[in-house]
């Protein structure tokens, strides 16, 4: 029996609680092995990445109605229930009883008797939703109440407390909970930025110039063009990568002729995006721990006509003293929370806990110690990650200063892209911070510096 476009979305939203594959990769390989129709995809995605960016608020509600505790709920019968409950509140163009009847019938066909547990639930929810009974936790609890409204961990939102006041995090939770814009970067070795925006404008792509990264272009409407199924992407005329990681390999700013380290590469957009910077003159060595994440990386260099990179599988954060101060230039795009792509991958919010990050500033630490090795000196590091968290960005780069007096910062900030952290909290001022409500980029932090 062909299932429903709700019914993979529950089976979808199964795979993300169970494994730890990211949501865009679960998704595109659904769509692609499917036969729905432009809009039917549309709906897959927005109840898919609505559930996600919205679960913790959903499961509140659940929470509220279920004699049976959250994590006693069986996967698929849970999942049914989230998808309904996000569509009565926030798809004002499904009927209730649409959202009802399905996830009952998706309940059904999993475990029949599960059927009655569900449509209680839904009943009960429908008659407290319809009477404006649902309520948050009181504002008196502020981080229970910011956790439960913008589906952020508490422990999480206690951590962004310690850097942020309330009317900030607020900000960039709420923007966590947007769908990200879909920006380009135009491949300079096999076109121009003019010529890119009228191809794509021809097979239904309308596209407009970023106001941040100098290569980047944003799409603004795609009439049934995907943005990675057509002849200029197979053509490798452009990448698809966010403004703020464009941003990265700008500032790093390889010139033709250099070698250049990229210690956390795969799957090679920012590599990429170096070696156009550098005009196919000079040399990349691109690291990555894992052989298949370095296949990526090779396999996105073949398809742009990039040919400079050497691409190897190693462990970035063991020194190899044989690489001493080798490299002109060295980045360092550190694994991290990903606090700020949440609104990319919303399920990482729920796959990173507190305990974590220690072991995350750790690895980083060694990663940007082993960078000032490799770089010579007059050399230059960049730095950067997608999060917002102090403890990984300017904290990191504080206590590299203190222990490498032979490093000094280079302002590439110039007051454009300022932290936006309370006063008590220190920052890296010659450093860039972006910030999705306030940029329309992902969250990043880029900070440059010089071996002297």
């Amino acid at each position: 029996m062909k299932k429903t476009i709700r019914h993979i979305a529950v089976d979808l939203l199964v795979r993300i609680d169970s494994s730890n594959a990211y949501s865009n990769e679960i998704l595109d390989s659904a769509i692609k092995r499917s036969s729905l129709s432009d809009n039917d995809q549309r709906l897959l995605t927005r109840i898919f990445y609505g559930v996600l960016e919205n679960r913790i608020l959903i499961d509140y509600h659940i929470g509220a109605l279920s004699k049976i505790r959250i994590g006693k709920i069986h996967g698929k019968i849970l999942n049914s229930l989230r998808i309904a409950i996000y569509q009565i509140i926030f798809l004002d163009n499904v009927p209730i009883s649409a959202a009802v009847n399905e996830s009952v019938k998706i309940a059904n066909i999993t475990n029949r008797h599960s059927a009655g547990f569900v449509n209680g639930v839904l009943r009960n929810f429908v008659r407290k939703y319809e009477k404006g009974l649902l309520p948050l936790p009181g504002e008196e609890n502020e981080t229970s109440n910011l956790s439960v409204k913008y589906s952020l961990p508490e422990w999480l939102v206690e951590e962004l407390s310690k850097q942020f006041d309330s009317a900030s995090i607020k900000s960039i939770a709420a923007s966590n909970n947007q769908a990200p814009p879909l920006s380009l970067r135009v491949n300079t070795m096999k076109t121009t930025k003019k010529d890119l925006m009228q191809n794509l404008s021809s097979i239904g792509i309308e596209t407009t110039e970023s106001n941040h990264a100098e290569d980047g272009l944003i799409v603004k409407t795609s009439k049934d063009a995907s943005a990675n199924q057509n002849q200029y992407f197979s053509e490798g005329h452009y990448y698809i990568q966010d403004e703020a990681s464009m941003m990265v390999s700008q500032y790093l700013s390889p010139r033709p002729g250099e070698i250049v380290f990229d210690l956390c590469a795969a799957p090679g957009g920012k590599t990429t995006h170096m070696a156009q910077l550098m005009e196919l003159s000079g040399k990349i060595r691109a690291f990555d721990l894992y052989s298949q994440r370095v296949k990526n990386i090779i396999e996105n260099a073949n398809r742009l006509g990039i040919d400079i990179i050497d691409a190897e599988t190693k462990d970035s954060t063991c020194p190899d003293y044989k690489l001493y101060e080798s490299a002109d230039r060295v980045l360092v795009d550190v694994p991290c929370s990903g606090i700020g792509i949440f609104r990319r991958k919303p399920e990482l919010r729920y796959r990173i806990f507190q305990n974590d990050l220690d072991e995350i500033v750790i690895i980083q630490k060694k990663l940007i110690e082993n960078a000032a090795v490799y770089v010579r000196k007059k050399g230059f590091i960049v730095y950067s990650t997608c999060t917002v968290n102090y403890n990984e960005n300017d904290k990191i780069i504080f206590d590299f200063l203190k222990q490498n007096n032979n490093f000094r910062l280079v302002d590439i900030n110039e007051g454009n892209y300022p932290a936006i952290f309370k006063k008590s909290v220190p920052c890296i001022k010659e450093a860039i911070h972006t910030y999705s409500h306030r940029d329309g980029t992902d969250g990043f932090f880029i900070c440059m510096l010089q071996k002297i």
